[in-house]
């Protein structure tokens, strides 16, 4: 039980930081689908958490180049 609480709050975590909306695109869900998933109306699979992870790993690529063109505007 306290494993599947962790990775529901992992999962939520991950929602929280890139929104529920990017993260349901990223998984090719709905947002409600994601909400759901937050809620524990629907199960949580590790295919899910898989997703989310990749969906993070999507964004923090975008933001590593943002700040990578940020910094060479003010080089």
């Amino acid at each position: 039980m306290a494993r599947e609480v962790a990775r529901g709050l992992l999962f939520e975590a991950a929602a929280n930081a890139i929104g529920a909306g990017k993260l349901a695109d990223g998984m090719g869900v709905t947002r409600r689908c994601v909400n759901h998933k937050i809620a524990c109306d629907r199960s949580l699979t590790t295919d899910d958490l898989v997703s989310a992870a990749d969906a993070l790993d999507a964004r923090a690529a975008k933001l590593t180049q943002l700040a990578a063109h940020i910094r060479g505007a003010i080089a």
